[in-house]
């Protein structure tokens, strides 16, 4: 029989059973702590290694990007630049096209055929809408004419037959259609006598046609105005006057482009002529050839200049007219040379009045291209005249400059609109506005300056110039 454990002993045997069993069980743990311990740290090392490479492929990436974008901006700043450069480029060099074109304008002068064609354009566009208008008028006019010297005649036929037969005075009598044969052959009769007399519409009204028309546009913008055709509508009057408003401005343009044409023309003849004439003269006079050249060189170096002598050009106008009145007192048979000068003359001063009318419509047309180059030699003239009259005017001018003798006078000076008087007299000291001795000669010196330098007072100038200073 086995021996029964007593209880001391089981619980001491169970005792070290739970303690083998916590010891075992504590190792293990400690085990699996330490497995763990170790997963964990080389987990968060791994995790820590991965991030430090990624924040450091981050920040390469960052940089590189970074590096991209300012290679990036770089490249659209350099494309800018260079794109605004070509612009300004493209803005200050003139196109191909447009230089050729510009150099052929002022080069061969196509300013002054451009300026023509623009007149002719509106002369006859302008003739255009005044034959519109007028000639329905006119043909309703025509026709009342026609019809009113038919019954005129009728009843001055009438009138002859009742006082030439049937009655005591001549004792003539006809019977049956005697009567009815007669009228028709004394109207026939009357006809014929119209026709040799030459009784037409267009001596009573010149014909309104498109060539009489442009030959209206021409003399209602030049001015001239010979009267031998005008409006006879309301729109027509009212067209002529709105006509003549754009008309007479775009003549005036034309007259003066080409009269400083003519003159420019005109200069390189001049100095041949008087080349030719120094060449002629040279053993009359003291000159040397040496000094003779150096005047032809100078004279040659401002042939662009505007200048000509103005007896020139006063000879120029009437060889002109003289020459026009003998071509056209040969054309026309009805007219004198003296009469031909007449018209010519009066045409040339734009008196027009039209007392003197070529019997073919179509020469005056043809006149009037002449007429047209005779009043650009008068504007050429007048140009001329306004050239020596502005010389003269600053030779003198700056000849007082230079003596001294224009003494300005600052109690008084009116340069422009406004005017200032220097206060004088007693209690000059209350007053409010003094010019100071220095302020009066500082004045006087940029006058003098200005009348010097021959430049035009600006507005600005003039103001400074009128207004006194205040005393402080």
């Amino acid at each position: 029989m086995a021996s029964r454990l007593n209880v001391p002993e089981f619980n001491r045997l169970y005792s070290d059973w739970v303690s083998s069993r916590a010891e075992a069980l504590a190792d293990s743990t400690r085990t699996a702590s330490e497995r763990v311990y170790r997963n964990a740290t080389r987990i968060t090392r791994n995790a820590s290694n991965r991030l430090t490479e990624q924040a450091r492929s981050v920040k390469e990436s960052g940089v590189r990007f970074q590096e991209q974008a300012l290679q990036s901006t770089r490249t659209v700043a350099n494309f800018a630049r260079s794109a605004g450069r070509r612009t300004v480029q493209t803005l200050h060099k003139r196109p191909l096209c447009f230089s050729i074109m510009q150099n052929f304008y002022h080069r061969y002068g196509m300013k002054h055929a451009i300026l023509i064609l623009i007149l002719l354009f509106y002369a006859f566009f302008g003739a255009f809408v005044f034959l519109i208008i007028e000639a329905p008028h006119q043909t309703k006019m025509k026709a009342e004419w026609n019809s009113e010297i038919a019954v005129n005649r009728s009843r001055f036929v009438s009138s002859i037959m009742s006082e030439l037969f049937n009655n005591s005075r001549f004792l003539i009598y006809v019977k049956g259609k005697t009567t009815d044969k007669i009228l028709p052959y004394l109207s026939n009769k009357m006809v014929l006598y119209e026709d040799q007399l030459e009784i037409k519409w267009s001596d009573q009204k010149m014909e309104w046609d498109y060539w009489n028309a442009v030959l209206f546009c021409g003399t209602l913008c030049t001015t001239i105005g010979y009267g031998h055709i005008y409006p006879h509508t309301s729109a027509g009057k009212i067209m002529t006057m709105v006509y003549a408003l754009g008309g007479i401005p775009l003549v005036l343009l034309v007259l003066q482009d080409l009269g400083k044409l003519l003159t420019v023309l005109l200069k390189y003849p001049w100095f041949q002529f008087k080349r030719g004439f120094r060449r002629c003269l040279r053993y009359c006079t003291k000159q040397s050839m040496k000094e003779i050249r150096l005047i032809e060189q100078d004279e040659r170096e401002k042939l662009h200049i505007f200048d000509l002598p103005l007896v020139v050009g006063i000879a120029l106008i009437i060889g002109w007219v003289f020459l026009c009145a003998v071509t056209f007192s040969y054309s026309d048979s009805k007219w004198t040379l003296l009469e031909a000068f007449y018209f010519f003359f009066i045409s040339l001063s734009t008196i027009g009045l039209g007392d003197l009318v070529p019997t073919h419509p179509r020469l005056l047309l043809m006149m009037f291209g002449v007429i047209l180059i005779g009043l650009s030699l008068v504007s050429m003239v007048i140009n001329l005249l306004q050239v020596r009259m502005r010389n003269t005017y600053e030779a003198g001018r700056m000849s007082r400059a230079d003596d001294g003798s224009d003494s300005i006078d600052l109690d008084r000076i009116t340069l422009g609109v406004l005017q200032c008087y220097t206060p004088t007299g007693e209690n000059t000291s209350n007053q409010s506005f003094v010019l100071h001795q220095q302020e009066r000669s500082s004045i006087d010196a940029s006058l003098r300056s200005i009348l010097r330098q021959e430049r035009m007072v600006t507005r600005s100038t003039q103001t400074n110039l009128s207004l006194p200073t205040v005393r402080q």
